[in-house]
């Protein structure tokens, strides 16, 4: 049996599907904007990377108009898309087993920082997790790879062992 010493999970996707929240501000934001809103299944796309390079490649927002369409997204997202993810079924169990087992845990996510909080706030998650890794606010930073990193680096900061450690994700 392979056991694991530390598990860093990621959170959209993984532990909530917040497609619905994200499908809706994304949809929002455009029209918000006036620029046309792709059907739902193109929309589902936007799920995952980062939204300027969305709002650029897929709506084609110009460059100088991308920090206006992300401002409008993030506060509709914050009031009202945050709260339309759903936690997956068997997570709460799954963490709490993951806790008691004596593992690390650490979340590792893409998503912002303040997003994300929320979201573990609202589904009462904070408290299972060692550290919790996001990418920064105003996106300069949050590529898987540097917030794994930062998932690593805090947890042996608080002297918690990463040398056998498993990255749990839906890509």
């Amino acid at each position: 049996m392979l056991t694991y010493q530390t598990v860093l999970l990621d959170l959209d996707g993984t532990l909530v599907d917040s497609a619905p929240g994200i499908v809706s501000t994304i949809a929002f934001t455009l029209k918000e904007m006036g620029y046309p809103v792709p059907p739902m299944n193109e929309l589902l796309r936007w799920v995952g990377p980062p939204l300027p390079e969305s709002f650029a490649t897929r709506a084609h927002v110009p460059e100088g108009d991308i920090p206006e369409a992300i401002s409008i997204y993030r506060s509709r997202y914050l009031d009202v898309g945050a709260y339309d993810a759903k936690l997956f079924d068997g997570v709460g169990v799954f963490l709490r087993t993951l806790r008691d087992s004596g593992a690390a845990v650490a979340l590792a996510t893409s998503k912002p920082t303040t997003p994300a909080s929320i979201m573990l706030e609202h589904f009462t998650l904070t408290d299972y997790f060692d550290v919790i890794a996001c990418a920064a606010d105003d996106e300069s930073r949050g590529r898987k790879d540097q917030v794994i990193e930062d998932a690593l680096a805090g947890l042996r900061a608080k002297g918690l062992a990463t040398k056998s450690s498993v990255m749990v994700g839906d890509r």
